[in-house]
């Protein structure tokens, strides 16, 4: 494991601090733009960490996330988990480099195809690997990140959940 106060570590506590903001968010816009943001810091946290497949997913995420904010198909979805198929078997050295690979490709089915609660949905299942990879690596920042952003889904899922039962219910 890495120093608590290192200079990837802090990048790591950056990004967790954009990823809360981002899942807090019910707007699917603002979402993505914190999405971005914290993509940004935790690929930098990344490659400090020397996990180049983790902080090359993380850069392809910055352009899925800004491209999915104007377009929405399963083409932009599929053509961007080919990319980062391509670059995950690249880079990688050994099988469980995949992990982030999978865990993006799921979450770029969720960003680029789905909205609303659905979307969240998916991305608390694509959670799972972030936390399995980030162990792994021995992201402090990762771990954290994951395992609050699994949290804080459920629970702006749910909070939506609520919202929608409150406007579709005869009052």
């Amino acid at each position: 494991m890495n120093e608590i106060f290192s200079h990837s570590q802090i990048l790591g506590y950056l990004a967790l601090s954009s990823a809360i903001i981002a899942m807090l968010q019910t707007n699917d816009i603002k979402l993505k733009v914190w999405m971005t943001i914290g993509y940004i810091l935790l690929a930098s946290h990344y490659v400090m960490l020397s996990s180049m497949v983790t902080a090359s997913t993380l850069m392809v995420g910055i352009v899925r996330n800004v491209v999915s904010i104007r377009y929405s198909s399963l083409w932009v979805a599929l053509i961007f988990a080919a990319i980062y198929s391509i670059v995950g078997i690249s880079l990688m050295s050994k099988p469980i480099d995949m992990l982030p690979v999978i865990g993006a490709v799921i979450n770029t089915m969720a960003i680029v195809t789905l909205k609303g609660i659905k979307m969240r949905i998916v991305l608390i299942f694509s959670c799972f690997f972030g936390i399995s990879n980030a162990v792994i690596i021995g992201s402090i920042g990762g771990i954290a990140i994951e395992s609050i952003l699994l949290f804080l889904g459920v629970i702006t899922a749910y909070r939506m959940m609520k919202s929608e039962r409150l406007v579709s219910s005869p009052s």
